[in-house]
């Protein structure tokens, strides 16, 4: 990705039926997810390759973002929790998805210092 001069690398909870042969994304777990993570994140920190094959020479890593799957911050607790092994699983930003309910939530997770 980053001899190629991608910015951002989602691990998607779409694993579920693109890897996993769930038939949607429900069925995704946090462990499944960390796993994916995990690997992603050794994939960006191995050394750039191709770089005499049009790759960007010294780009900068891409931004690696862990998309938090169904039911995984229902509840705050969960949240910060689920969010803090993302980060610990090497991602860089953590992906939820909701509208204006979440603020709350948002807010409590990056005052523990969890980008979102």
């Amino acid at each position: 990705a980053r001899g190629a001069g991608v910015d951002i690398v989602l691990v998607g909870d779409s694993i579920g039926n693109c890897r996993l042969g769930l038939p949607d994304t429900v069925g995704v777990t946090m462990d499944d997810m960390l796993s994916a993570t995990k690997a992603a994140r050794r994939g960006l920190d191995a050394p750039a390759l191709g770089m005499g094959m049009g790759g960007v020479e010294g780009a900068p890593k891409p931004v690696l973002v862990g998309d938090m799957p169904f039911g995984s911050y229902l509840l705050e607790a969960d949240a910060l929790r689920n969010a803090a092994a993302f980060r610990m699983a090497g991602a860089d930003i953590v992906k939820m998805e909701g509208g204006r309910s979440m603020v709350p939530l948002v807010r409590s997770l990056t005052a523990a210092g969890i980008p979102i």
